[in-house]
């Protein structure tokens, strides 16, 4: 996936620069917002239609077997083309891995730990782990929301998904405008503000539920907020790592941009698994059942209330470990300059 190790040590590995390291994963994590419109928001307007049998389209177990085969034909293809694509850069990148010849599973574990230990490192995996904790909430229960919650029907739904994955696209430019003129670490926070934001106000249209099915537009704060937000904090903490790689190599002599990544995928796949246990719990405790079109209103009110107060808690968690994050500018401008220096006497 997008989100694996090796592309995301890749772009570490293509340049030292402060400000293109930035760039390189907003234009990544574009390519990945893009990937998921298409695949969810676009899928969702086209094969999730009404029909006389069933007017709400979501609710046709027929129309998941579709998807299911069309996304996996996206994922195959998408896949190809990223593997014949960035092939010819192996040769150039291979003259820049030292093999060891002491590579062990035991050793391997050994560098997973000190991962963890390196202070900044472990604020960016804790922050990031929340982060997507919070995004595996919205994916894992947002559809039961606006279907049952909201009474959406395809078209306002793939609207909302497809405007927050846009707003999060678009936002890019602003963000890195904003990591040229301050600390990463800074504007993280300002992305978990945004985010948070977004999580109070869509909780009070949660409680006036009735009110939003009825006047759906009101949700619009909450895609632009959510979306903008989410741009920064799915691309900043990728250059963040980068930044720690150059830290640790400048301490141990040592660059582990795999393993540091790795730690973050790792993260990631944590937090998605959590989620999906605790949603699959949730869902039977607040009495949902999927045999029925309509459900009890106490389900309904249930299901928002812990989208918009499960949300706005991961990224509390979030900004909490971000603050604990002690890189800066000035730190990192030492840093590389010491990696020069040191490269020069080699």
């Amino acid at each position: 996936t997008i989100y694996g190790t090796p592309y995301a040590a890749l772009g570490a590995e293509m340049t030292h620069d402060h400000v293109q390291r930035t760039k390189v994963q907003s234009i990544r994590m574009t390519f990945f917002m893009l990937g998921i419109f298409f695949a969810t928001a676009i899928c969702m307007f086209v094969i999730f239609k009404a029909t006389p049998e069933n007017p709400v389209g979501q609710l046709n177990p027929a129309n998941y077997r579709i998807m299911s085969v069309v996304t996996s034909v996206i994922l195959l293809i998408s896949g190809l083309i990223a593997i014949f694509s960035t092939n010819h850069l192996i040769p150039c990148l291979n003259k820049r891995v030292v093999i060891s010849s002491g590579m062990s599973i035991g050793n391997f574990f050994t560098q997973l730990k000190h991962a963890f230990a390196h202070d900044n490192q472990r604020a960016i995996i804790v922050g990031f782990l929340f982060t997507n904790l919070a995004a595996a909430i919205l994916n894992g229960i947002s559809l039961h929301v606006y279907t049952y919650t909201f009474l959406m029907g395809n078209s306002v739904m793939s609207l909302v998904a497809g405007g927050q994955l846009l707003s999060a696209v678009a936002s890019q430019p602003f963000w890195l405008w904003l990591n040229r003129h301050q600390d990463k670490a800074i504007s993280v926070r300002l992305g978990l503000t945004l985010s948070m934001f977004a999580s109070v106000y869509f909780t009070v249209c949660v409680f006036l539920k009735d009110f939003t099915a009825d006047h759906t537009w009101i949700l619009l704060p909450f895609v632009l907020l959510g979306g903008i937000g989410s741009g920064g904090l799915f691309t900043l903490p990728q250059a963040m790592v980068a930044d720690a790689v150059d830290e640790n190599a400048l301490i141990s002599g040592n660059r582990q941009e795999g393993v540091y990544y790795g730690t973050l995928t790792l993260s990631y796949k944590l937090s998605q698994s959590l989620a999906i246990f605790f949603i699959g719990i949730f869902v039977d405790m607040v009495g949902f059942d999927s045999d029925r079109s309509v459900q009890a209103d106490f389900t309904t009110l249930a299901l928002g209330i812990v989208m918009g107060l499960g949300t706005l808690l991961a990224f509390f968690g979030a900004r909490k470990s971000y603050k604990k994050y002690r890189l800066t500018r000035n730190r990192l401008s030492e840093i590389h300059q010491g990696l020069l220096r040191r490269d020069r006497s080699l």
